[in-house]
């Protein structure tokens, strides 16, 4: 089994993890809102909404990460198999794209704070039990516990309007923060797959630098060899030259003689 086949896999089941995590943030979203007004079911709500959101987003992180050592894996395939491994990263891409906009959804109802989810149910948290107010409002009352500093026309005491604007602000700050950590865990992980990338692509030249290298090598022995056939054949064409000169001298001189002869067998009769 190659390796782009068991990341194939790797992937299959992280997605269904992801996927089954995002299934129980979705219900605790859901269940968050009509939670009621009791405090210690509020800040369960809360503090379940943030353990899933946290979870969801670490098991997002690691597929981002696998998905980008399988798109590195994929380079180095040929063929029908990278065919086949391309059509199966389309569709991770597309699934993984659908988990991360629905893990992004839920990011509102993750960082609101215990008191948005009491008015999101539709009241403040539960007063304190024995708390009366200063209106002689009960337990029971349409009224919030007042304290001795509110008077009787009905204004809210400033301590407390000073707390619901400092909660606002760090909701809005957490809100933001979560943002910015999102955004740049999102370029950590294309900053990864780009390096990865590049790292393939390096190891593939390399890979075809050492190929040119060891034809060059042959070549070089090749042209070495032909040479030294250059250099017997010369040697054998000067050789024949010069064998060829002698039989020429040889059959030169040979009728040189056979003339001479003529000649002196003529001058005797």
């Amino acid at each position: 089994m190659s390796d782009a086949q068991l990341y194939h896999e790797e992937l299959l089941d992280q997605e269904g993890q992801l996927e089954a995590n995002v299934e129980k943030l979705e219900a605790a979203a859901a269940a968050a809102s009509g939670v009621g007004v009791n405090s210690a079911a509020i800040h369960g709500a809360h503090h379940t909404l943030l353990e899933l959101f946290n979870k969801c987003q670490a098991a997002l992180a690691r597929l981002q990460k696998t998905y980008a050592q399988y798109r590195m894996e994929l380079r180095l395939l040929e063929g029908e198999a990278q065919q086949t491994h391309q059509q199966h990263s389309t569709a991770h891409q597309q699934r993984l794209t659908r988990l991360r906009q629905r893990v992004e959804g839920q990011r509102a109802a993750a960082c609101r704070t215990p008191f948005q989810l009491a008015s999101a149910a539709g009241g403040g948290p539960e007063p304190a039990a024995g708390a009366a107010s200063a209106t002689g409002e009960g337990r029971d009352g349409a009224y919030s516990v007042w304290s001795p500093a509110e008077g009787a026309d009905g204004r809210e005491d400033p301590t407390r309007l000073e707390a619901r604007g400092a909660a606002c602000r760090i909701q809005s700050t957490q809100q933001e923060t979560l943002q910015s950590l999102g955004n740049a865990e999102r370029l950590l992980c294309e900053t990864e797959t780009t390096g990865q990338e590049a790292a393939a692509t390096l190891r593939r030249q390399t890979e075809q630098i050492e190929v040119t290298h060891a034809n060059l090598t042959e070549m070089d022995s090749d042209l070495h060899r032909a040479g030294k056939e250059l250099k017997g054949f010369m040697r054998r064409m000067a050789r024949d030259r010069i064998i060829i000169f002698f039989c020429i001298a040889i059959v030169v001189c040979l009728i040189i003689i056979v003339i001479l002869a003529v000649i002196k067998h003529t001058l005797k009769k």
